[in-house]
């Protein structure tokens, strides 16, 4: 699932940064939007990341923390559906963006 994640924040990344390397005379709150983004998807990542690592060491015996396992599991997977909806939301209003007639 983890792996999903920096497939899926890495091409976006990767394809932004360049983008934003190449025009410098791009204005600052363009530069802050993207960087609040990029942000957003490191965090959704080191989420996952995080739990994990808990399920890890669950699985393999080095802690008996059940409790602290379900928070992490569910914080990361809340992170990732509201991620998933506000991508659907930009797709859909870009999609009516470009219907519309000039």
């Amino acid at each position: 699932m983890t792996e999903t994640v920096n497939n899926i924040a890495g091409v976006a990344l990767d394809q932004n940064i360049n983008s934003v390397q190449k025009n410098p005379e791009n204005s600052k709150g363009q530069e802050s939007f993207f960087n609040m983004l990029q942000d957003a998807l490191k965090d959704v990542n080191q989420k996952q990341v995080e739990a994990d690592e808990k399920t890890e060491k669950f699985v393999a015996g080095e802690t008996d923390n059940l409790h602290d396992l379900m928070i992490k599991t569910q914080e990361a997977r809340l992170s990732l559906q509201f991620t998933t909806q506000v991508t659907n939301k930009i797709v859909e209003s870009y999609r009516e963006l470009s219907q519309m007639q000039i």
